[in-house]
């Protein structure tokens, strides 16, 4: 980079704007998608663990608490699961990218 900088300074100042603009996009996009998936799972969990409260209080209201239990146990089974396997797999997509490096490297002179 010394090198590139003696011969063309224009260049390399260029070349680093660019990386640096690089960068800050990816983190953007980052930021961005952490928001957004947060935000989605947070409340689809309380929508859906709201629909089962509904069902299982109307359940009771008709006199069927065996019903509502099960109505009631098995939603928040099926909830833990989907958010339990969203973080396995989540977590692996997450690590095998971090270890990807994307930087490019700048030709030698």
């Amino acid at each position: 980079m010394a090198e590139l900088n003696a011969t063309a300074p224009d260049l390399c100042r260029e070349l680093l704007e660019h990386k640096r603009l690089a960068q800050k996009h990816r983190q953007r996009l980052a930021w961005a998608s952490l928001i957004t998936h947060t935000l989605v799972g947070q409340l689809s969990g309380l929508v859906a663990l709201s629909i089962v409260a509904i069902v299982a209080c109307r359940a009771i209201d008709n006199g069927a608490a065996t019903q509502a239990a099960t109505i009631v146990c098995t939603g928040a089974a099926t909830i833990v699961a989907v958010f339990v396997t969203r973080r396995v797999v989540g977590g692996r997509t997450d690590r095998q990218s971090e270890s990807t490096d994307t930087t490019e490297e700048l030709p030698k002179a």
